[in-house]
C-alpha cells in the first residue's frame, strides 16, 4: 500500500522550534510500531497509518478491536510540515501521543493582504469562498461568509471587504476552475484528497504564498 482512498482533509501548516531545529518528524514516527509510512510519488508527501486500542474521534470504545486513522504529511525544508487528516483533531493526537506538540508551532498566513490583493489583482488563483470577521456591531453581527465562483468580479463583496476582517479563504485554480486549498490566518488548512493530482496542486498553492510573501515561515524560541 502506498496511498490512501479520497477523503475531504483538514489540519494545519507547522514549524519546527528553533531548539528542536533538527528534528524529522518522519524518522522520529518510523519508531513506533503504531504508525506506518508510505511514500508518495508526489516529492515530499507521505500516507501515514496509525492505529490505536483507544479510539481517538469520539467512537464508542470497543475493547476487541484496533483503531485505524490515516493522514497525509508533507515534510518540506528547514523543519516545515503540513498534517492533515479527516478531522483535525486527529492532527492534534497524533502530535500529543508522540510528543510533537512542544516542539512545534505554526507560521503566520497573512488573510488579509491576500483576500485584498486577489480581490483588486487577477491571479492564478481567485476567491470561491471568504470567511470573515465583522467588528462595530457588538454581538448581533460577529461573522460573514461569501461564496461563488469569482468572489472579486462580485460588486456587493468588494462593496463590504472594507468594512469586514477577512480570516479563512478557499483559493480556486483559474484553468481547471476548481478548488485547491482552503486557509486560515494561523496556518489552518483544508483540501479534498483525490490522489497525486491533489497534492501537486497544494504544493503550487504553497509555493505561490511563500514566494508573494502571505505566508511567513519563521522559526520561533521553544516557550
Amino acid at each position: 500500500m502506498n496511498t490512501i482512498a479520497s477523503f475531504p482533509t483538514t489540519g494545519r501548516l507547522y514549524n519546527s522550534r528553533r531548539q528542536f531545529f533538527v528534528t524529522d518528524m518522519i524518522n522520529e514516527l518510523k519508531q513506533y510500531k503504531s504508525v506506518k509510512i508510505f511514500e508518495q510519488e508526489v516529492k515530499g508527501w507521505f500516507a501515514l497509518q496509525l492505529t490505536s486500542e483507544e479510539p481517538l474521534n469520539r467512537e464508542n470504545n470497543n475493547d476487541n478491536i484496533l483503531y485505524t486513522y490515516n493522514y497525509l504529511l508533507r515534510r518540506g525544508k528547514d523543519g516545515r510540515y503540513l498534517i492533515v487528516s479527516n478531522h483535525f483533531d486527529l492532527v492534534t493526537s497524533l502530535l500529543d501521543i508522540h510528543h510533537f506538540s512542544k516542539k512545534l508551532s505554526n507560521p503566520d498566513i497573512n488573510i488579509i493582504m491576500l483576500v485584498n490583493d486577489l480581490e483588486k489583482k487577477p491571479s492564478v488563483y481567485t476567491m470561491s469562498a471568504v470567511f470573515a470577521r465583522i467588528e462595530g456591531y457588538g454581538q448581533a453581527l460577529r461573522s460573514i461568509a461569501f461564496y461563488g465562483s469569482d468572489l472579486a468580479e462580485a460588486s456587493l463583496f468588494q462593496r463590504l471587504l472594507p468594512d469586514v476582517i477577512p480570516s479563512r479563504v478557499t483559493l480556486r485554480d483559474v484553468t481547471t476552475r476548481t478548488d485547491v486549498l482552503s486557509l486560515g490566518s494561523h496556518g489552518e488548512i483544508s483540501f479534498q484528497y483525490n490522489g497525486s493530482k491533489s497534492l501537486y496542486d497544494v504544493d503550487l498553492a504553497l509555493r505561490f504564498l511563500s514566494e508573494r510573501d502571505y505566508l511567513k515561515w519563521e522559526i520561533y524560541e521553544y516557550e
